[in-house]
């Protein structure tokens, strides 16, 4: 085995750092169309259409570049979130809120129907301590909260019927 000198070295890491710094392709080497020939007409025809497929996927790019890159992740893992009319604040729908905004637990309960099921369950069999030593104090005030908003709006319902019912007889 030869020994290389300082220059030598230089020069070979200098070839080595200029091929890694050149842009990553992934369909670098074409398909070569002679494997195709032994293959039934029907045969080709599906290996022509895998071989455009490739060349023409818009999933699979032929050079990775940051702008492509972020295009991917754009569509593929950015989660987008929908926003409280009242207050503005995005919600996350799978978690309880981290706001005391009493928007954000409002709207939190309000499309959460079978957790507010079982909180709800859980008070009326349980108690109120049981519902909060599962799910918290914060938690426990909001739901109170919303539940005494939601049998208010439903006993005024109740009372504008009544109303609407007296008034036309």
């Amino acid at each position: 085995m030869t020994e290389l000198t300082e220059d030598e070295l230089n020069a070979v890491a200098e070839e080595l750092f200029e091929h890694q710094a050149e842009p990553v392709t992934i369909l670098s080497t074409p398909v070569p169309e002679t494997s195709t020939s032994q293959l039934s007409p029907v045969g080709q025809e599906e290996v022509a259409g895998e071989i455009a497929k490739g060349q023409h996927d818009p999933i699979v790019p032929k050079q990775m570049t940051r702008q492509v890159w972020k295009q991917m992740m754009r569509a593929e893992f950015t989660v987008r979130r929908p926003t409280v009319k009242l207050c503005g604040h995005k919600i996350n729908l799978e978690a309880d809120p981290r706001t005391n905004c009493e928007s954000c637990w409002f709207a939190y309960f309000n499309n959460n129907k079978t957790m507010t099921e079982i909180a709800d369950d859980c008070f009326q069999n349980a108690g109120r301590d049981i519902l909060e030593r599962s799910r918290g104090k914060k938690f426990t005030r909001q739901f109170m909260r919303f539940m005494s908003t939601v049998n208010r709006l439903v006993e005024e319902a109740k009372q504008k019927e009544l109303d609407a019912r007296s008034n036309k007889s």
